[in-house]
């Protein structure tokens, strides 16, 4: 690995925690998950193959590590709402940010649906990237989206 961990971290922290935030992570627990998320890739950074990007493996240490938090604490992740309401609309809702309906729309996705929504729109992701965070080929992340889109118009209009 080039890059040094120290230098790393600071750069991707932000964007790991607002990835944790629009999944409905707890608030109050957000500081200690991103300190084990940090202690995690810390740990295994010397084992991080050079040829592999960094940005998805991140990620997919901070989802694993989401998902332990909440099973440690017996919570359903797909029960957890706290910070959904801080949620922006991707932009080709963009028109309707304000609406009750787009905010239902999108807490009534299931946790799945959701995670791809949030990887791609609100952290950009590419297809791929996303694709390598979720354990899934890009072919169903691209499949995903398109029907997590449709279902998301279909609700709005």
């Amino acid at each position: 690995m080039n890059q040094s961990f120290e230098n790393f971290f600071p750069q991707i922290e932000k964007k790991i925690s607002a990835y944790i935030r629009r999944q409905g992570f707890p608030l109050s627990d957000l500081e200690d998950l991103l300190q084990e998320i940090r202690l995690r890739v810390w740990q295994n950074w010397h084992k991080l193959n050079p040829e592999l990007e960094v940005l998805p493996w991140v990620y997919t240490v901070a989802r694993n590590e989401r998902l332990r938090w909440l099973a440690k604490k017996g919570k359903n992740p797909s029960l957890v709402q706290d910070s959904l309401d801080e949620l922006p609309i991707p932009q080709i809702l963009e028109q309707r940010e304000q609406s009750n309906t787009v905010k239902t729309a999108i807490q009534s996705l299931s946790e799945s649906q959701r995670e791809i929504l949030v990887l791609k729109f609100y952290q950009n992701l590419s297809f791929e990237e996303t694709a390598k965070v979720v354990g899934l080929p890009a072919s169903t992340v691209k499949s995903q989206m398109y029907k997590i889109l449709k279902e998301l118009l279909g609700r709005l209009l």
